[in-house]
């Protein structure tokens, strides 16, 4: 079953690298567009732009952000002619976003800007070009001090 998917996804998206990310057969063009995932029962045919093409098509399922997918269970189900449809739909959805149309980046949440003048320089007082800033709630190197006894007797 999952040979016939392959030689399937081959067919109609030829366009694509075949590789294996994550242990599983991915196809990729501009970024990860089809993926096989195999189950004892089934096989799915997963999407990564999914929710998209599921707009579309109401035989992908799942509830993922991006990724949805078709249960394949059985070889006859591979046959299905909305299958080939789905899989060149996936692909010119790719290469579209090869020719611009990727997402916006996200305007920047009020109160969300790095601090600049005053606060930054306050923030980097006494720190060299480069050097980490120390975690919060983690004392320094020069904070820590060798343990002093509070009690005679507790530390020998």
């Amino acid at each position: 079953m999952a040979d016939a998917l392959r030689l399937l996804v081959r067919r109609n998206a030829s366009g694509l690298v075949e590789t294996v990310k994550w242990g599983v057969p991915i196809w990729a063009g501009r970024k990860n567009v089809i993926c096989l995932m195999l189950y004892e029962d089934h096989v799915n045919l997963g999407f990564f732009e999914g929710a998209e093409l599921g707009r579309r098509h109401p035989e992908i399922e799942g509830t993922g952000k991006r990724l949805r997918h078709i249960k394949v269970r059985s070889v006859e189900d591979v046959g299905q002619p909305v299958l080939p449809t789905i899989i060149r739909e996936a692909v010119a959805l790719d290469e579209r976003g090869a020719e611009g149309t990727a997402r916006r980046a996200r305007p920047a949440t009020p109160g969300t800007r790095r601090p600049t003048g005053r606060r930054a320089a306050k923030r980097n007082a006494g720190r060299r070009p480069g050097e980490p800033r120390p975690r919060a709630g983690r004392p320094s190197t020069e904070e820590i001090r060798e343990p002093t006894r509070s009690r005679p007797g507790l530390i020998p």
